[in-house]
């Protein structure tokens, strides 16, 4: 039997991604989201200055610990957040070369090809479990931009970045601009010809200046009001 489409949008399961250069505030942004909880492998939550849940990962079994704990507490948090995915991706190649010593290596601890090839799949595999859960989803990136090309989120794998920008509905550029007084501020683009961006929710502006997770629900709010 067919499953009836949804009629009315809803934006308490958003998955979004969010890249930029480091201490451009992406972490801080993260936060504004409601009850979240952090998968916190890159220790940076220094600058949140709002209290939050975190569970630290530094290896591929605290994931995998954390994963679990996330099951068992759905109650807790309404916010998935992943800081990095890049830091993710490195401790599953690190676990790939420990769990699997039998491998032929150059060396002992340099990873071959095969191990990257695992590394890939299991935090693909990883990121679709989160996706699945209705909860929001927030995944922060770090940055690369080579020459005149657009700035993208920075991952392992020629493929990746368009497999985890697939599975959003909203990706996100934070940069730093400048006032027209002379000081800066964050500005989140959505809709750029100078980086990969995104809005599949069809709600945001191009760019939200001094962005939070308020002034997303003020956007998804009104699309809401316009359908009712």
């Amino acid at each position: 039997m067919p499953i009836q489409s949804q009629s009315e949008p809803t934006f308490d399961q958003v998955r979004m991604l969010i890249y930029g250069q480091s201490g451009v505030g992406k972490t801080v942004f993260a936060s504004t989201w409601p009850k979240p909880v952090f998968l916190d492998a890159d220790k940076g939550l220094l600058s949140v200055r709002r209290p939050v849940l975190r569970w630290e990962v530094n290896t591929w079994r605290d994931l995998q610990y954390g994963v679990a704990w996330l099951l068992k507490n759905r109650d807790q948090y309404e916010t998935i957040i992943v800081d990095t995915v890049n830091e993710v991706q490195v401790c599953a190649l690190e676990h790939a070369v420990q769990a699997y010593p039998s491998i032929r290596r150059p060396y002992d601890t340099v990873a071959s090809q095969s191990d990257y090839g695992k590394a890939l799949s299991d935090t693909q595999k990883f990121l679709r479990f989160l996706v699945a859960q209705p909860k929001n989803i927030v995944l922060i990136s770090h940055y690369e931009k080579l020459y005149e090309d657009r700035a993208r989120p920075l991952f392992i794998g020629k493929k990746t970045e368009e497999a985890y920008c697939g599975m959003m509905e909203v990706v996100g550029w934070l940069t730093i601009v400048e006032r027209e007084n002379g000081t800066a501020m964050r500005r989140l683009f959505f809709d750029s010809t100078e980086a990969v961006t995104k809005d599949r929710t069809d709600t945001l502006p191009r760019y939200i200046d001094d962005p939070n997770y308020n002034k997303l629900l003020e956007c998804w709010n009104t699309r809401k009001g316009q359908n009712g």
